[in-house]
């Protein structure tokens, strides 16, 4: 079977140490390996996630590319570890440190007194090192060329913050967010917020969507069978998922102005509905 024919979503366990796309030409190149062509392959993600981070990546091939927008604004969950008394100016492990303070005073009440803060709507400034824009250059990119970077805020959803372990100076935590949401600086905001400072060592997101990582192939499963296979198994769970985000947004449209940006309604629709979708053949 050829890879023009794969059509779907179907999601992958992102290693460590390798970005979001790096790892989407990799399963291209094993894609051409595998059915020995050269064609062009259209493939795109939910979602991106930072080099050092692991776990599911939504990954859409082909036509399915054109229902990934319901993953990019879908919710997700995440498994991370923390680290205070030191921060660095990438919020992460990977960064030079900034500032160091003390952590000893740091109690799990204040921990969740901060939990409860946090949830629901909150504007939350994206970390100066991050994939996002400016005049059509990356953040990253401007930092570390010593371009004084100051990303204004932005409303995102904390659904849950779950605290697993406090051993200071470490905390283990699970957290439940929309899309937008910066692990880095909620880490970054803890610190401040007790009187420290803080920075994110670990973190696997363990669910996206209808996805949780038992359910994603490995890099080296990403051949023309086993992306095929792996369409099909969760194909019924990706409708079914579609249906719902496509419910929230004709609510969503209905109840806001015209003038508002939300996601096209009648692109989304004729995405998620398009005949192709129910005829796409795997027999040939």
């Amino acid at each position: 079977m050829a890879f023009n024919r794969l059509q779907g979503i179907f999601p992958v366990f992102k290693p460590q140490n390798i970005t979001s796309s790096q790892l989407l030409e990799l399963i291209k190149m094993q894609l051409k390996r595998d059915a020995n062509s050269n064609a062009p392959i259209k493939m795109g993600h939910g979602g991106t996630l930072d080099k050092n981070a692991t776990g599911i990546l939504v990954v859409g091939i082909n036509e399915g590319c054109a229902q990934l927008p319901a993953f990019l604004d879908g919710s997700k969950v995440y498994f991370g570890n923390c680290v205070f008394g030191r921060a660095t100016d990438t919020y992460n492990n990977e960064g030079q440190t900034t500032m160091e303070k003390p952590y000893d005073h740091i109690t799990l009440t204040e921990i969740n007194d901060f939990k409860a803060a946090i949830k629901g709507e909150v504007l939350q400034k994206p970390p100066p090192y991050s994939a996002l824009k400016l005049q059509g250059r990356r953040l990253s990119d401007l930092a570390r060329e010593g371009v004084p970077v100051d990303p204004k805020p932005r409303l995102v959803t904390c659904y849950d913050f779950t605290v697993i372990e406090f051993a200071p100076p470490k905390l283990t935590f699970e957290l439940s967010c929309s899309k937008g949401f910066y692990v880095r600086s909620l880490v970054h905001d803890l610190g401040i917020v007790l009187n420290s400072c803080a920075y994110l060592d670990t973190l696997e997101r363990t669910r996206q969507g209808p996805f949780e990582t038992q359910h994603c192939l490995t890099e080296e499963q990403c051949t023309v069978t086993g992306i095929r296979k792996k369409i099909l198994e969760m194909q019924q769970v990706t409708r079914e998922y579609l249906d719902i985000q496509m419910e929230k947004y004709r609510l969503r449209n209905s109840l806001q102005s015209q003038n508002q940006k939300f996601v096209n309604r009648k692109y989304f629709e004729s995405s998620i509905h398009n005949k192709k979708y129910d005829q796409w053949d795997y027999a040939k």
